[in-house]
């Protein structure tokens, strides 16, 4: 296997399931991108979805696993032949499924990376549980190097020995996309992207929008789809806000949204360093979001966006009615933004960092 004693960039397969395009997946596609020849990164999708699609269009030699079957079994027996026949170096696993595919794969010459991008949401479903503990039990077994993407959940879900932090980068956009239709004039807007389910505590941001006089000033545009969303449309059906409150499903223009959105906000109890608001930031954009997980390691308070309590629509209320009200700070916030993209969250500082732990583990040697 290559390693650092010798010149040639390693091979990094990455391993993911890809079912969804949510921001595991979107730090992927911006890994592959990004890797300017510090090594040669494969994209290993386990599930059919919308990321071979999306990196297929980014120009990433992708290679699927589930072109034999989806099951976990058969895609571990087609890594071990891929991996062999085209001299991948190192696994990079994001995700429990990729995890044990990768430990069943029984590839133990190699390295093992694995991003943890957020904390599990195991409450009240045994099935999630029954994951993360098959994720650790396939960590425990390859000899996974853990990669946190936040501060954050290294302290919460450390495991000792190898682990690290590396946060997510995003590229710096070279055009805004066009404004979107539902933008219309005389009002502004804020955009609330994501999965509609029980984490992103959506209804917060909609009582906010209730408080006030939010609703006769602005729209909140929320794009994504998810378990939620009924229950969130009855809501705001309920307080009686269907004129400020859209609902866009999924959007593949939801990068459209954020670049114009007069405020991006993030209503969470958990995030790990999500890519919306590195992506709102990078496009000079406003952000208000709660104070939980790695969000304050990117945002500091009034100075790239405003951090207020999570479960507390007053509070998110306020911040926005303060944006609406001071176009000096929001000038303020979105110089503060772009400059801290670009100097800690840059798409090329982490693929520099991976390719140096790619490296370290090389050297290191993998396995058993």
């Amino acid at each position: 296997m290559t390693s650092s004693r010798h010149p040639a960039p390693p091979c990094v397969g990455l391993v993911v399931a890809g079912d969804v395009f949510g921001g595991a997946e979107r730090q992927v596609v911006t890994l592959c991108r990004a890797a300017g020849g510090r090594y040669r990164p494969m994209l290993l999708p386990t599930l059919p979805g919308a990321l071979t699609a999306e990196a297929m269009a980014a120009g990433v030699d992708v290679r699927p696993l589930y072109l034999v079957s989806t099951s976990v079994p058969s895609c571990a027996h087609r890594l071990h032949d891929l991996a062999r026949s085209i001299g991948v170096d190192v696994l990079h696993t994001h995700g429990y499924r990729a995890a044990a595919i990768v430990a069943l794969a029984g590839l133990h010459g190699r390295p093992v990376v694995r991003t943890v991008h957020g904390a599990p949401e195991t409450f009240g479903s045994p099935r999630m549980a029954l994951n993360e503990l098959v994720g650790r039990l396939a960590d425990r077994w390859s000899r996974a190097t853990r990669v946190y993407v936040s501060e954050d959940l290294k302290a919460r879900l450390e495991g000792g020995g190898r682990d690290t932090v590396i946060h997510n980068g995003v590229d710096s956009p070279d055009d805004r996309p066009p404004r979107p239709e539902a933008f219309v004039a005389g009002r502004a807007h804020f955009v609330a992207v994501g999965r509609l389910d029980t984490v992103k505590a959506l209804h917060v941001v909609i009582d906010a929008m209730s408080r006030a006089d939010l609703a006769a000033r602005a729209v909140l545009h929320i794009v994504g789809e998810g378990p939620e969303r009924a229950d969130l449309e009855a809501r705001v059906t309920a307080l009686g806000l269907g004129q400020a409150v859209t609902f866009h499903g999924f959007r593949r223009d939801a990068l459209a949204f954020i670049a114009h959105a007069d405020a991006l906000v993030l209503s969470s109890s958990h995030e790990g360093i999500p890519y919306v608001l590195l992506e709102a930031l990078a496009f000079g954009r406003p952000a208000v979001c709660t104070r939980v997980g790695g969000i304050p390691e990117v945002v500091r308070d009034g100075i790239e966006g405003l951090l207020v309590p999570p479960a507390d629509p007053a509070a998110l209320a306020a911040a926005l009615g303060r944006l609406l009200d001071d176009p000096v700070l929001v000038a303020d916030l979105a110089s503060a933004g772009r400059v801290r993209i670009a100097s800690e969250f840059s798409a090329p500082m982490m693929a520099s960092r991976y390719a140096a732990l790619y490296r370290e583990v090389l050297d290191r040697g993998g396995g058993r």
